[in-house]
């Protein structure tokens, strides 16, 4: 305790006792009871044994009043050590105790903030219950009524919640009216608190639109209500536009200095779709300007737009060092999560999984990442029942949704469709659900529903690769082979292919040389499969397609030697086969007996090759004999197609910045029975 200044008594352990006992055996008394004396001899003077007893009876009232003052003053300076200590339980037990000497409303806020910070809502909220006037008296402290919806909100009685607000709210309002100070509630305005809360609450009721509402009013009366920001770009309320003209309208003169550097790291926390180009300006500013070199937010602000560009070593390097120094990070995980998946770290993720079970069993984002590893194994029941504890958790957690559809997407359209759906309604500021969408309608070949939701898809995010790829196979399955060209080559360039060239999109470059195929640029189409089989010489796709071309070429000994590396990389290629046979004939050959090289289930379903005619034709010897050739004038988009795969549905893995990818699911536009 704080001594007493040197001009007053100190005080030794023969002081205890009432206050009026001590002050009459130092010779000085309080002022109340100094005031409660005079007026004692007054009645005293005027006469009656009476009067001598009700002054005697006030002086120790005042005395017992003193003595409590005393002791509450002591105990409280105990409870706010305790709980700068973080040692809430022993807080709590001292602030009891003052509550009992004081019963006013503040230490009654005290004490209920600890039972919070211990997670004790009912306790808590039964205490703030007991206080009549707390959030309705004018001249009380609002900041109890916001702590009894907290507890509310915790306890799931929402409607209970959002009416205590409604009476904070006009409480707040004749504030205003009588221009009382603001009541800040951790350095941000109060209203702008009760504005982010009833935003919570009513999202967790389904009312999206008004929980967008409520954030972006929050937001408007104090732009550094981080909470509020931070749900609007988890949730996905908004698409990526509208977050944008929002965070570039809000009035940041209340940060101060900090103004420009406030609405840097908001704008840095928002969906990268349309900031491709100004992100890396903005991160350098905030990592140069004003010395965030080093913090993780911007480490992760960088790994969500490599992820978004499919730049996944690039991404994983980022978040693999903010692992390293904050193994605890919890908010870079979704994304460090799909890097393990597409970069096939199986292992990684399975002891990822483990320890956040360990540490976190209470948060979604270890369920989640528990069922991307069954996921990813292909243990889909597993997966299923871990998504679905992640969501049980948190019901906004955005990824867990979209991973429910994967589970179902190779085998249950409807369920994929339902859950895909679920996730489109819930969070309409993603482009991920749609695209999703798209793809599970293009397997079932609905075309019409398939481009409907991957055109919504573009408008909402037109720089991720992964939609324009989509949009191509859409229109090479449509005989749009023009437009395919278009969105595949769009692909491409959005993924820094023409600068960089990888692997990963490989059968990308696949597809787009069988678009051109289809448009008769057979050079063209050539020049796209040699460029990858030089990244990749054991790519049998491209190989079948460069055989094709020099078939249709009248190239048949290139055609022929392109069709045995075909088969050398995919035995089971049995169209790639049956060319071979007819190349082969061409040439003057007798074919081979594939049934004899291929097995005896082999067998050719395909017969000639396609627009082939019989053209006779005067040999030196004077006699006639007929030989196949290719009359490319009867070539059509249906007899073409017979010879084409409709577009591979590879695994579909996912989700990136918010809800993710999980993997380009580049359907290969290849021959029948190439595997891409």
């Amino acid at each position: 305790m704080p001594q007493p200044g040197a001009n007053k008594p100190s005080k030794s352990t023969s002081d205890r006792g009432p206050p009026a006992k001590r002050a009459r055996q130092q010779g000085t008394a309080p002022k109340s009871l100094i005031t409660t004396r005079t007026s004692a001899q007054k009645t005293a003077n005027s006469g009656g044994s009476n009067a001598d007893q009700g002054g005697d009876g006030r002086e120790e009232a005042a005395a017992i009043s003193a003595h409590k003052e005393n002791m509450a003053r002591t105990l409280r300076l105990w409870r706010d050590d305790a709980k700068k200590s973080q040692e809430f339980g022993a807080a709590a037990f001292w602030g009891d105790k003052v509550l009992t000497l004081t019963g006013n409303s503040e230490d009654a806020y005290e004490l209920a903030t600890l039972y919070y910070l211990e997670a004790q809502y009912a306790r808590a909220e039964h205490l703030l219950t007991g206080f009549h006037k707390v959030g309705v008296d004018p001249d009380g402290s609002p900041w109890i009524a916001y702590l009894h919806a907290q507890c509310l909100e915790k306890l799931k009685r929402r409607d209970d919640a959002l009416k205590k607000l409604d009476a904070l709210q006009k409480v707040l309002d004749r504030r205003l009216e009588k221009r009382k100070p603001t009541t800040l509630v951790g350095g941000v305005k109060m209203e702008a608190m009760v504005h982010f809360l009833r935003g919570t609450i009513v999202s967790q009721l389904g009312k999206d639109q008004e929980a967008a509402e409520n954030l972006q009013k929050a937001l408007r009366v104090d732009a550094r209500c981080y909470q509020a920001i931070e749900m609007l770009a988890n949730t996905h309320k908004l698409t990526n536009a509208e977050e944008l003209e929002f965070v570039n309208s809000l009035d940041f003169s209340v940060c101060g200095d900090m103004a420009e550097c406030t609405k840097l790291l908001y704008l840095s926390l928002m969906k990268k779709y349309n900031q491709a180009s100004e992100l890396p300006n903005t991160l350098a500013k905030l990592e140069s300007e004003y010395h965030l070199r080093g913090n993780a937010d911007i480490g992760m602000s960088k790994a969500e737009l490599y992820y978004l560009q499919c730049k996944y070593e690039q991404c994983y390097a980022e978040t693999q060092m903010i692992m390293l120094k904050d193994p605890h990070n919890l908010k870079c995980l979704p994304t460090h999560i799909l890097c393990l998946v597409e970069l096939d770290r199986k292992t990684d993720l399975f002891y990822l999984s483990h320890e956040l079970v360990d540490r976190h069993p209470e948060k979604a984002i270890t369920w989640y990442a528990c069922a991307t590893y069954y996921l990813q194994i292909r243990q889909l029941d597993e997966a299923r029942r871990f998504y679905q504890k992640a969501i049980g958790i948190d019901a906004s957690f955005s990824q867990a949704y979209v991973g429910l559809g994967h589970t179902h997407a190779d085998n249950d359209d409807d369920s994929a469709i339902l859950w895909y759906t679920k996730a489109l309604k819930s969070f309409k500021g993603s482009h991920l659900p749609p695209m999703y969408l798209g793809m599970q309608h293009m397997r079932s070949n609905s075309f019409d529903l398939a481009e409907r939701y991957l055109k919504l898809s573009m408008d909402i995010c037109n720089t991720d690769p992964l939609v324009a790829n989509e949009l191509g196979v859409l229109a090479y399955d449509k005989g749009c082979f023009e437009s395919a060209v278009e969105y595949l080559g769009r692909a491409l360039e959005l993924a820094g292919e023409k600068a960089s060239p990888s692997s990963r999109w490989e059968s990308t470059r696949c597809n787009l040389g069988h678009s051109y195929r289809m448009l008769g640029e057979y050079q063209q189409a050539k020049q796209i499969f040699e460029d990858v089989l030089e990244r990749n010489p054991s790519y049998a796709t491209a190989y079948a397609g460069l055989a094709f071309c020099y078939q249709v070429t009248d190239d048949i000994e290139g055609a022929i030697h392109n069709y045995h590396q075909a088969l050398h990389y995919n035995a089971d290629d049995s169209v790639s086969a049956d060319l071979l046979y007819k190349a082969i004939e061409l040439e003057g050959n007798t074919p081979p007996d594939l049934e004899l090289i291929l097995g005896p289930e082999y067998h050719s379903d395909f017969g000639p090759p396609f627009g082939e005619s019989i053209i006779s034709r005067e040999e030196p010897d004077g006699s006639f004999s007929s030989d196949y050739t290719y009359d490319h004038s009867s070539m059509d988009v249906e007899e073409s197609s017979e010879l084409m795969a409709s577009p591979a549905a590879n695994e579909r893995w996912g989700p990136g910045v918010g809800l993710g990818h999980m993997g380009p699911r580049n359907g290969t536009l290849d021959l029948p029975g190439l595997g891409s």
